[in-house]
């Protein structure tokens, strides 16, 4: 069969039908001879038991190509170049105004950014549309730092904590994490504590090492702040089961939770702060003396507060921890009723933006619950 069709006439016919222009009267011979036998190939081999599109396969026929040039569409006098058309397309001036507000924001995602200029009441396109821009002109964080996120291993034993919370100043979460020295060896240990609704750090202190006495004096003050707090949630550390913080804890009726054994992902929230603070692209590599540790988390601590987070749909943790995030609401609303006023947009965007904040926020491991009972099949 392979034999009725040369090797070259093959070759020479798919290069006319691919260049895309007028074929002289020899060229447009030669192709239909080469349709006339790439045809006869076809229908040989499906004579022999090959279906249509095995048959196809084997002499490197396309199946869309062979319908199309059976079936050809109808031509366009003048068509216009694909990339000459504008067809929702976002203007320049928007595109620059995205890629302006991303410069002014060199360390935070596009989603921070969009969520950040929605709060304040700028509806510029959709936060695909940001990624769009942010991707073409190299401003995601990867491409301008270089960075990659790692995923933390997990490991699944024992039974799960269950800690939920509901509103801001209910559960507490808090770990130990170490900041680098200039010498060999030497950490100063970050202690921070952060509210699992709102996802704010509600405190923290510096120190030469864990110290059981320090975070007892930081949580008196969390608790003074904070009256109706009822669970802390931590890891097994020292400083976390010592005694001097478990009286402080009954002494203001509130329970304390832990981690299983070895199983950092039993408070991710307080692990994922830490992936934060340590990733960011202007994180010091080494902290000369406990002070400039201390002044650093103190400028850092703010910024990450008024940052908009994507556990509480974006709003930023310190607003969701005092009640002004309504405002943001307000605002997140406005803006988009005024971008379809203004004709930015056709129509509301499906988008979580303008819609309130999760009902219950959680720590439990799901997948390391008991498999369900097998059930009968039914018909």
């Amino acid at each position: 069969v392979g034999k009725s069709f040369s090797v070259h006439a093959r070759s020479t016919w798919r290069g006319l039908r691919r260049g895309g222009k007028v074929l002289t009267d020899a060229q447009q011979r030669l192709y239909e001879q080469g349709r006339q036998a790439e045809e006869t190939l076809i229908n040989q081999l499906v004579s022999v038991g090959y279906s249509k599109t095995k048959a196809m396969g084997i002499i490197g026929a396309s199946r869309s190509r062979v319908f199309y040039e059976t079936n050809p569409r109808p031509r366009t006098d003048n068509p216009i170049p694909h990339h000459q058309r504008r067809i929702n397309r976002l203007p320049d001036a928007t595109v620059k105004r995205i890629v302006e507000i991303l410069d002014g924001n060199p360390h935070c995602g596009v989603d921070q950014v969009f969520y950040a200029a929605l709060n304040n009441g700028i509806y510029l396109a959709s936060l695909r549309s940001f990624y769009r821009v942010a991707k073409a002109h190299g401003k995601l964080l990867h491409q301008r730092h270089n960075t990659k996120a790692r995923q933390a291993t997990r490991r699944h034993t024992a039974a799960p904590p269950h800690v939920h919370a509901t509103a801001p100043g209910q559960v507490l979460c808090w770990d130990i994490t170490f900041l680098p020295g200039q010498y060999y060896g030497q950490t100063f240990a970050l202690h921070m504590v952060i509210d699992l609704y709102s996802r704010a750090i509600v405190g923290f202190v510096v120190a030469e090492r864990e110290n059981s006495q320090l975070a007892a004096a930081m949580f008196a003050d969390i608790f003074t702040r904070f009256p109706d707090v009822h669970t802390v949630h931590s890891d097994n550390g020292a400083a976390m089961t010592s005694k001097r913080l478990g009286k402080l804890f009954a002494e203001h009726g509130v329970v304390r939770s832990l981690n299983r054994p070895h199983t950092s992902n039993d408070n991710p929230h307080t692990e994922s702060v830490f992936h934060t603070l340590k990733t960011r692209t202007y994180y010091p590599k080494t902290f000369t003396t406990l002070g400039e540790a201390n002044t650093w988390v103190s400028a850092w601590v703010p910024v990450y507060n008024a940052t908009p987070h994507s556990g509480i749909n974006y709003y930023p943790p310190q607003a969701v921890l005092d009640g002004t995030w309504i405002q943001l609401q307000h605002k997140r609303e406005e803006a988009m009723r005024t971008a379809l006023s203004e004709g930015a947009i056709t129509q509301l965007p499906d988008t979580k933006a303008g819609t309130s904040l999760p009902a219950e926020v959680s720590i439990i491991r799901t997948t390391t619950q008991t498999a369900p009972t097998p059930q009968p099949i039914t018909i």
